[in-house]
């Protein structure tokens, strides 16, 4: 059973409102440890939605940009 820091169980209503924030959280952690880069773009307005710590290291944060070609 997962708890609170108050270690009151919490309820399905919350780990269901939950899941998806945490879902992200996670898939972010793995993508950020990865030792390659990682981006992901808008395939119609080719704005970088994200990118990982290694291609952050390199290119600073451009999250938010349109890719160019």
């Amino acid at each position: 059973m997962v708890r609170r820091r108050d270690q009151k169980p919490y309820s399905g209503r919350h780990m269901r409102d939950n899941a998806p924030r945490q879902s992200r959280k996670v898939a972010c952690m793995v993508l950020d440890s990865l030792d390659a880069g990682v981006y992901v773009t808008d395939m119609d307005t080719f704005e970088i939605l994200f990118i990982n710590e290694y291609t952050r290291r390199i290119f600073g944060d451009v999250t938010r940009k349109r890719e160019t070609t």
